[in-house]
């Protein structure tokens, strides 16, 4: 799939994403900038997202395939100016990240 077909299945997806502590996501603090928890984050990604290679999806035209091993690293760097995803290659698992220093896990809910 290319960027563009990356993005759309994952913006279809991310309507069918059970977060974990729903109803709400239970966002978690991972700081911004400097304050950032860069080996926290990083742990949580390896955790969550098994695998060397996960996809990061940074917009509507803008998705690629990323080494695991320096997610938190490319996140903290993007989160200065967009909101990013990371997504397992399957597109089952997600961890959303928002500007405002914090993220989200979810798995996608079969059938949807």
């Amino acid at each position: 799939m290319d960027s563009q077909q990356v993005e759309a299945r994952t913006r279809r997806l991310a309507r069918a994403v059970r977060w974990e502590g729903a109803p709400d996501g239970a966002w978690r603090y991972m700081g911004i900038a400097h304050g950032f928890l860069e080996a926290e984050v990083q742990a949580r990604i390896e955790a969550f997202l098994p695998g060397e290679r996960i996809l990061l999806v940074m917009g509507r035209r803008d998705a690629a395939e990323v080494p695991a091993s320096c997610a938190a690293r490319i996140v903290r760097e993007l989160l200065m100016v967009r909101e990013v995803s990371l997504w397992d290659p399957a597109l089952t698992r997600t961890m959303q990240f928002s500007r405002l220093g914090i993220y989200r896990v979810g798995l996608v809910e079969a059938g949807r």
